[in-house]
């Protein structure tokens, strides 16, 4: 509490207002005006009570206004978690599925477009049993996607607490979600990218070609990119062969396909130039290896002009992946000051020493 004027004799009659910034403040909030008479003291309290009732329809109308405009700019409220409701899943696999989640509140405008543009961002899941959260990477929207739904590709891992927790909600199922998180901002020079991807890590390879190829203005060159995606099983990528552009999709049909796949090759037809994805399957007996790889990062335009000169962040090369994946390509993240570094590069890239590429880990 605080006053406002000056105090009358301390023999006189004391006369004054009281001023409540809010109706129902917490803690209270009081102005205390010392009045000269009672008369001054009735006028007080009626101005006070007139400005705090103006005070509160203003700030209705703001609130009505933004509302009726669809001007929320973001459906979360950082840093705490957000409500929002699971409307639909999708199976890919036997041990993978897509999740779409939606707000509470209903958008006009997509309140990730500047996510989207500038490159790699993720969200936190909250486990409210267990209390632990874990970070996932949106899938791109797509055209049948509603403005402000997030998509998700989730695997079920035998021993993943929140694998297992989301696995098992069902539709119209709420959960609780803190973000959005910037993982990686993609440099406005981009010329080359190769991604190697395991399992779910082909979803931030998506949001990568998405904010390259679709996110961003062309000025007529677009990057190229190379996207060789590693899976345990077929299921997991059914429909899924090297494509290029010369020799045209492959011939399963549409429902044979996996939607991540359909995706994948939907974004191949749309920029033939720009994009290669090639599939490696475990129980096929094919893997990734360095010959595969040293393919990726030979240069088309090396190929057609010979050896250029190229900026520095043109080239980039990332993994992302279970973490043994990562390891076996690109060598362990290390913890510094509370937090993972990308650490030295080792593994499989380490040793082989590729000249102009920037390689992160994800």
């Amino acid at each position: 509490m605080w006053t406002v004027g000056k105090a009358p004799p301390p023999r006189g009659p004391q006369h004054f207002a009281v001023f409540y910034p809010f109706l129902f403040p917490i803690p209270r909030t009081e102005v205390l005006y010392w009045a000269v008479n009672a008369g001054h003291e009735k006028f007080l309290r009626a101005f006070i009570y007139i400005i705090e009732v103006g005070f509160l329809g203003y700030l209705a109308y703001l609130s009505w206004e933004h509302r009726r405009n669809g001007q929320i700019l973001s459906p979360f409220d950082s840093p705490r978690f957000t409500r929002f409701t699971i409307v639909s899943e999708e199976n890919v696999s036997s041990t993978s599925k897509v999740l779409t989640i939606r707000p509470k509140t209903s958008l006009k405008s997509d309140p990730y477009a500047v996510y989207w543009e500038n490159g790699l961002w993720s969200v936190e899941f909250k486990q409210p049993l267990l209390q632990i959260a874990r970070s996932y990477t949106p899938l791109p929207p797509d055209e049948n996607v509603a403005m402000g739904d997030l998509r998700f590709l989730i695997r079920k891992e035998p021993n993943g607490e929140m694998s297992n927790y989301l696995f098992g909600l069902q539709v119209n199922s709420e959960i609780e979600l803190r973000g959005p998180h910037v993982e990686f901002d993609l440099p406005q020079n981009v010329e080359e990218v190769v991604f190697l991807a395991g399992g779910t890590g082909i979803a931030p390879a998506l949001q990568v070609v998405h904010t390259l190829l679709e996110a961003r203005k062309s000025d007529g060159k677009r990057p190229q990119m190379r996207i060789i995606w590693a899976n345990r099983k077929r299921e997991d990528c059914m429909g899924g062969e090297k494509h290029t552009h010369d020799s045209g999709l492959d011939t399963v049909t549409a429902e044979c396909l996996g939607s991540i796949v359909q995706r994948l090759q939907m974004l191949q037809q749309k920029y033939p130039e720009s994009l290669q994805v090639d599939y490696v399957v475990d129980e096929e007996g094919r893997f990734i290896d360095q010959r595969m790889i040293l393919q990726a990062t030979h240069s088309t335009s090396e190929v057609k002009s010979g050896p250029v000169t190229t900026k520095s962040d043109a080239k980039l090369f990332f993994v992302s992946g279970p973490e043994g994946f990562t390891n076996h390509f690109a060598g362990p993240k290390k913890w510094w000051n509370g937090r993972q570094d990308q650490g030295d590069l080792g593994g499989v890239l380490g040793r082989m020493g590729l000249k102009g590429w920037k390689v992160f880990k994800l």
